[in-house]
């Protein structure tokens, strides 16, 4: 995330990805995903966002943790 913060790069994304792999939890996993939300909505992907949005939903629904951030994007993405 802070690579992403200085150059607001779609680089990092391949890390999410490969961290996304080797999260062994629903909240590692929910973890990543809001950080791979924050940085898709960032660089504009409004589509995929969309769709990391609905599984963080998903995700909150069945677990029961969230993110202020994640609704936040959420929020914005359907308005």
């Amino acid at each position: 995330m802070l690579a992403f913060s200085q150059t607001k790069s779609s680089e990092p994304l391949k890390s999410i990805d490969r961290l996304r792999k080797e999260a062994t939890g629903p909240l590692q996993q929910y973890t990543v995903d809001v950080a791979r939300l924050h940085m898709l909505y960032q660089l504009g992907e409004r589509a995929l966002a969309g769709e990391i949005a609905a599984s963080c939903r998903q995700q909150e629904t069945t677990y029961g943790f969230g993110s202020p951030l994640a609704a936040r994007i959420g929020s914005h993405l359907s308005g």
